[in-house]
């Protein structure tokens, strides 16, 4: 992830205050970033509701097939990571007008 990317949503989420942003103890320049208890808990009620849906999502595939699938779109995403607009790719719909 980008550091500015990365710098911008913590930063919206400490406006939101759902992190607390303090200065490390042990090196003075760098600030340690901690999820609220509040906000701890929502997103653990969170992730199980994701959990479900992807149980339910996914009922057809047995765990083997499931684990494929994960693999297969990492390696699509690393892929895409790897040569996005950034790198100087374009997506398939450009390319194919130009």
């Amino acid at each position: 992830m980008n550091a500015s990317d990365l710098a911008r949503i913590v930063k919206d989420l400490a406006g939101a205050g759902q992190v607390e942003c303090v200065r490390s103890l042990t090196d003075r320049r760098r600030v340690d970033v901690r999820i609220t208890p509040e906000d701890r808990s929502a997103l653990d009620h969170l992730n199980a509701d994701i959990a479900s849906a992807d149980d339910d999502i996914l009922t057809p595939l047995s765990e083997a097939e499931r684990e494929q699938l994960a693999s297969l779109l990492r390696r699509v995403h690393a892929h895409h990571e790897a040569t996005g607009p950034a790198a100087g790719s374009r997506p398939a719909a450009q390319a194919r007008q130009a």
